[in-house]
């Protein structure tokens, strides 16, 4: 997997039923591209976009294989539980439990 080559490069997917994740996100005015989806079938549309996705409770392993450019997984809630992981390392994408959100040390896992 390679590296990003600049920030403007990554596109961020934010998931959450009712989080409005992407709003706070862009006051930061962040060089990122990104989205924010409420529900599975709209995350499903978008998901092959993704670089980076920050999710919570819409998860499906299924996600994986449509995930195309994924790279990182923030979960925003806690456990891994429903979480392949093995086939996510096979995938070559890195998930974290960690908040808040840090953007800027997502491009040091690309390469994970």
């Amino acid at each position: 997997m390679s590296k990003f080559k600049s920030d403007k490069d990554i596109f961020v997917l934010f998931a959450h039923a009712n989080y409005q994740l992407d709003i706070g996100f862009k006051k930061l005015d962040p060089p990122q591209k990104s989205f924010q989806v409420y529900n599975y079938n709209d995350l499903i549309n978008n998901i092959d976009n993704a670089d980076v996705l920050v999710i919570s409770g819409l998860w499906q392993n299924e996600l994986i294989e449509k995930a195309k450019n994924l790279k990182y997984i923030q979960l925003t809630g806690v456990g891994y539980d429903g979480y392949d992981l093995n086939k996510l390392k096979k995938n070559n994408i890195y998930c974290n439990i960690l908040y808040p959100f840090p953007i800027h040390l997502m491009r040091g896992y690309s390469y994970l």
